[in-house]
């Protein structure tokens, strides 16, 4: 009798662990290039899609590729608003005519924001499994 239920006790365990060691989701995002000034307006980073999953930025975890799904999709807002003031206020600067140093490092704060949004709308929800990441 004990034999039997610790063998059924042993069952449950590992059934368990398999349902709480299960798949995860990971929110994968791909690099900066080195920055460019000498590029076009608003293509002084690259965004290095090309690269491999598994080179990429592991920004986060999550349980459901859902939730995944809705953490990017927050990000990439959060990240587009950020660009749309950096480019207000470098539209603000150029009508000023605002020294050159001033406006070199505001459209590299530009450039930045806009690539880093790219960078997200280019991120992947993956799961944990996925042998791309090996």
């Amino acid at each position: 009798m004990i034999r039997s239920a610790t063998g059924a006790l042993l069952a449950v365990l590992l059934a368990a662990g398999q349902v709480w060691a299960g798949k995860g989701w990971y929110l994968l995002i791909p690099f900066l290039g080195q920055y460019d000034e000498a590029k076009p307006f608003l293509e002084g980073y690259k965004v290095l899609t090309g690269e491999p999953l598994s080179a990429w930025n592991h920004a986060a975890t999550y349980d459901t590729a859902a939730e995944c799904e809705t953490d990017k999709n927050v990000r990439v807002q959060i990240e587009h608003s950020a660009y749309t003031r950096a480019s207000e206020e470098y539209g603000r600067l150029l009508s000023e005519m605002a020294d050159p140093q001033t406006l070199k490092v505001r459209r590299l704060f530009m450039e930045r924001d806009n690539a880093q949004t790219n960078a997200l709308l280019s991120g992947r929800c993956i799961g944990s499994d996925d042998p791309r990441l090996r």
